[in-house]
């Protein structure tokens, strides 16, 4: 009665909800009801089962003991009701005593209890390593399966070479990577108007108004694979600073035309009011702030509209000397193969003189960018396979914390045990920027549906981050499976060598990872920072040196701090790759290949020393 009542009651709120649904459109009805559709599957079949499954394992594996002493006793108890009638036979209680004659005064000796213990390590070992492979297989097979789907199960070579054209035509605009203002207002008045705004041909057929709708011709063909700019036009973004007492500070006011400052809060949001928009929280997508927040300029409507929005504020001095990073954005869609490509052009200057110009062009495919069924199944699907993947090397690396199994507390224990936590730690971010891709993707896409043709939406270029930030995880996940995977099958009856040398040489080893950490951090930093505004980042040398190191001809900073990173790395190296000789040469004898105790090493020089010559 139960379940016949909760079925009837789920038929008639889904009869309800499509009713009511029908009233709001059907874009509106199919995305909330694939909403509740999956909140619903994902609470029954994915949240539920994951906490029984995880308590479980835990549980197992914290009382695995006792789970055995359990399991005697049951099966002594089920022996004894078995065997109760029989024990009524006298020759059968003989035979019995005369049996256990042999374990009590002929017990085990040292070496049937080495074989068993051997026999039994084996078998838990041999365990441990299917285990661990099918963790391996699940975690190679889910990545590579999720990268596919992110490019639609076609092969990525068209859009990779797609993207690498976008970037040589975009280099062959620009023509230099420094620009002073005059050259960026010649660029956006003339060199890109005129690639964006091409309405001649289309397909080899002439585009007019008889041929096609105005009002989705009114920005043009760019004339570039036959693509069309979408996403209302084009952005400019700037960051200014201004002076305060004694020091230059961000630039975060409100103003009129020509940067009088006014002290009103503008009800309508012009080019000259700051305007700081949200950044994307979801775990597992890194967008930075300076890439949404600033003086926001965006240029829509056709080629007269471009240029009459665009003259009127370089007239006024939207551009002057105290602008320090400019940023231009735009989107262009390819029907041939049915793609979504971003233009990012960012300039940066620290003294408001020379701007030095980076690009950034990602090509992605449109299921990427639009919102439909497939994308809550993809969703849906990997989110779930990440899942249980994250629970299997969950159990796997509490079973090496408690010492279970092949756990120990020697640093190559140490070191295996972070590496499983490393994975773990890539596997959950995966499956969290999978689900953050799907929640950023449904709302961009109720944004864009209410959105007008010439109003610019943010949120795509979002997408097409979150797209390349889930290719990047599945990517890394699948190389450090396939290095686990290694370790697994090759590294096994190494261990020992392996061991030995990791303990002598666990200094260096954090000596080169130190430094690696610090290098790697210097240069995250430094280009943040960069792009963000003030330009104090750490080791910004390498930033300012980039521009003459290409040219041939490095600057002093860059220089110098170029010899002393690359005379840390090798020192490092060095020291590492002699102790492991040293320690190799010390464990291990040249005559039989056997590792020598310190015992034997005293005894092995004793007996050298009292030799004659």
């Amino acid at each position: 009665f139960g379940w016949t009542f909760c079925i009837l009651i789920y038929i008639f709120s889904a009869s309800f909800i499509i009713a009511y649904g029908l009233k709001l459109g059907q874009v509106k009805s199919l995305h909330w009801l694939m909403t509740i559709l999956i909140t619903i599957i994902q609470s029954a079949f994915l949240a539920e089962p994951l906490k029984i499954i995880v308590s479980s394992c835990i549980s197992f594996k914290l009382n695995q003991e006792q789970n055995i002493i359990t399991k005697y006793e049951i099966k002594l108890e089920d022996y004894r009701k078995n065997t109760k009638n029989r024990l009524q036979n006298l020759s059968l209680i003989r035979d019995i005593r005369k049996s256990r004659i042999k374990y009590v005064y002929n017990p085990l000796t040292r070496s049937d209890v080495q074989i068993l213990e051997h026999r039994q390590s084996g078998k838990i070992k041999f365990v441990h390593f299917r285990e661990n492979a099918i963790t391996c297989t699940l975690i190679i097979l889910t990545s590579l399966c999720c990268i596919s789907a992110l490019y639609s199960f076609n092969s990525p070579k068209h859009i990779i070479h797609a993207n690498n054209v976008n970037k040589l035509f975009l280099k062959s605009l620009l023509q230099t990577d420094i620009m002073d203002l005059e050259m960026l207002k010649t660029f956006l008045t003339e060199s890109l108007v005129k690639f964006l705004h091409t309405k001649e041909y289309y397909n080899g057929i002439p585009i007019t108004n008889e041929s096609m709708n105005y009002s989705n011709n009114m920005r043009g063909w760019y004339s570039l694979y036959n693509s069309k700019v979408i996403n209302g036009g084009i952005r400019l973004k700037q960051l200014r600073i201004k002076r305060e007492i004694l020091e230059w500070k961000n630039d975060v006011g409100n103003y009129e035309e020509g940067w009088i400052q006014t002290a009103k809060t503008n009800d309508d949001i012009t080019a000259w009011t700051y305007r700081s928009i949200p950044v994307v929280k979801y775990f597992g997508l890194w967008f930075p702030e300076t890439d949404h927040s600033g003086f926001i300029l965006d240029l829509t409507g056709d080629a007269f509209e471009y240029k009459k929005i665009l003259k009127t504020h370089l007239e006024n001095g939207w551009f002057d000397n105290k602008t320090r990073n400019v940023i231009i954005e735009f989107q262009t869609y390819t029907p041939n193969i049915d793609s979504i490509t971003v233009f990012n052009i960012k300039l940066h200057s620290v003294s408001g003189l020379l701007y030095t110009v980076t690009t950034v062009v990602w090509t992605v495919p449109s299921s990427s960018v639009f919102v439909d069924w497939t994308t809550y199944v993809f969703t849906l699907v990997f989110m779930s396979a990440y899942a249980v993947t994250a629970v299997r090397l969950t159990s796997s690396v509490v079973r090496v914390t408690v010492g279970r199994g092949d756990g120990g507390t020697t640093p190559y224990d140490r070191f295996w045990t972070a590496y499983e936590c490393a994975l773990l730690a890539i596997v959950v971010a995966t499956s969290l920027a999978v689900t953050g891709r799907w929640r950023l993707m449904d709302e961009a896409g109720a944004q864009y549906s209410m959105a007008k043709e010439t109003v610019y939406v943010a949120s795509v270029t979002d997408m097409c981050r979150s797209h390349e930030h889930v290719a990047a995880l599945a990517s890394v996940a699948v190389a450090m499976a396939l290095f686990r995977t290694f370790r697994l099958v090759t590294l096994a009856e190494r261990k020992p060598h392996l061991q030995r040398t990791l303990d002598a040489s666990g200094g260096p080893v954090l000596m080169v990872a130190g430094f690696s950490m610090v290098a790697a951090y210097g240069a995250w930093y430094s280009t943040v920072r960069t792009d963000g505004g003030d330009g104090h980042g750490f080791l910004n040398a390498f930033v300012v040196g980039q521009h003459a190191l290409g040219r041939g001809r490095p600057s002093p900073p860059c220089l110098a701090v170029t010899v002393v990173a690359v005379f840390l790395f090798l020192n490092a190296a060095a020291v590492a790759i002699i102790t492991k000789r040293y320690v190799v040469s010390r464990l291990y004898s040249p005559r039989d290949r056997t590792p020598a105790t310190p015992a034997t090493a005293r005894v092995l020089t004793t007996n050298t020393a009292s030799r004659p010559v």
